[in-house]
């Protein structure tokens, strides 16, 4: 039981620690003028957006971040983009044989609605130059076959 919970902890944890890990990339800018407001304008260009893919976007949030800091005791993780979406690709540390109970209860974890994809979505559309952004979450065995995956529009 304590193997099934800990990864689901470990996913939570994550996703909490890369929101806020955005957060304060955000909040450290030279200038705090620099970014809109969190809830997205609908007269907004894509020339008003600070940044034009989310190449960029990444490369700027996450570029403070050692790469230990993609890696826990229970899996690693690495953030990239993927044309329209933000993806968070997980990989366990370990070799798991009951995936399908795995998927079931990451898939039961899916809530489109989720405060924090929200607000990290609507960053996404305040600031990046493409239109209808996604966070995507792929979770992966240890051998690199994925579980499940999640998109959140």
């Amino acid at each position: 039981m304590k193997k099934m919970i800990a990864p689901i902890l470990i996913l939570a944890i994550c996703a909490f620690l890369a929101a806020c890990s955005a957060n304060s990339a955000l909040e450290n800018t030279a200038d705090p003028t620099a970014f809109q407001s969190i809830a997205p304008s609908t007269t907004e260009t894509s020339s008003e957006k600070r940044f034009a893919s989310l190449e960029e976007y990444v490369d700027f949030v996450f570029a403070d971040m050692d790469k230990d800091d993609f890696t826990t005791e229970y899996m690693t993780y690495t953030i990239y983009d993927d044309k329209d979406a933000l993806v968070y690709d997980y990989t366990y540390n370990v070799q798991y044989d009951n995936v399908e109970e795995i998927k079931e209860k990451l898939d039961a974890s899916y809530d489109p609605e989720n405060e924090t994809i929200q607000y990290m979505l609507s960053e996404l559309q305040s600031n990046v130059a493409i239109d209808s952004p996604k966070i995507k979450y792929i979770y992966r065995n240890n051998d690199g076959t994925i579980i499940t995956e999640q998109v959140y529009e």
